[in-house]
């Protein structure tokens, strides 16, 4: 039997960072971030490229020659507001964000795509700390509801969705789209949280008089949202052994190809 653990090997991500005011919308300052990750696979011509709205904007492919690999790392969402004829973003608006999957190899494969969402701040080091305390679930993905793409909602956190295109994906052929846009909830503009001081003055007539100042702070300011998309392929034969192997999941194949998940 032959199982092949294939890791997860192509990495892309972008990240829009909110600015100080979040009445209405969020200042716009953009920042790219991206962890791009590539390790070695068993399998020669396999190859997988990460589509962004029309674009390929992230790939590796074995190029039968001297046991390389041809790759290109991109960002996501650079151009997000630009596209949308925006100078800065606008909280509950659907930005378009069409991703897909094409088999950019020489065999049939499986694909499984792994996206993750969630909130930075830098620290004082310039590092990217990952806020905890703030909900990821801000961060509205929508997926198109295409059914050739299925969820383990096993898997599923508040951060992070793992989603498997059924069919076969025959070498040159696109998937149908996963997502179509994302948005920030226009929520985070109201989650805010006051602090008061009292200070005194004395006026020309000896009358002391009290004011108090509230200050406040929104949860959100200076921070950044990421969305990240881990792509990975197995190889169609023995697939169900190669899943298992390679992602973990119990996955049965229909006579036609077609993966579904099997209850746990």
């Amino acid at each position: 039997m032959n199982k092949k653990k294939l890791p997860k090997w192509l990495v892309i991500s972008g990240m829009i960072m909110l600015g100080a005011s979040l009445s209405g919308t969020a200042a716009a300052a953009l920042n790219y971030y991206s962890q791009n990750y590539i390790a070695q696979m068993d399998v020669k011509s396999i190859g997988v490229t990460l589509n962004e709205n029309d674009k390929a904007i992230s790939w590796r492919d074995y190029t039968h020659s001297n046991d390389t690999w041809k790759e290109h790392n991109g960002d996501l969402l650079t151009s997000m507001l630009s596209d949308a004829g925006d100078d800065q973003l606008i909280l509950n608006k659907h930005y378009k964000e069409e991703l897909s999957v094409t088999n950019s190899g020489t065999i049939d494969e499986y694909v499984r795509v792994q996206l993750y969402h969630y909130w930075v701040t830098p620290t004082e080091d310039g590092e990217l700390q990952k806020r905890t305390d703030l909900d990821p679930q801000d961060i509205l993905i929508g997926y198109a509801g295409n059914e050739e793409w299925v969820e383990d909602t096993d898997s599923r956190t508040p951060e992070k969705s793992d989603w498997y295109y059924t069919k076969i994906l025959t070498p040159g052929k696109t998937t149908s789209l996963l997502c179509d846009y994302i948005a920030i909830n226009g929520k985070i503009a109201y989650k805010v949280h006051e602090t008061s001081t009292t200070e005194e003055s004395t006026d020309e007539n000896g009358v002391t008089h009290k004011y108090t100042n509230i200050i406040s702070t929104y949860d959100y300011d200076g921070t950044s949202f990421v969305l990240r998309a881990d792509v990975d392929a197995v190889q169609t034969h023995n697939a169900k052994d190669a899943i298992l192997s390679a992602w973990g999941v119990n996955m049965d194949v229909k006579a036609d190809g077609t993966l579904y998940l099997l209850n746990k």
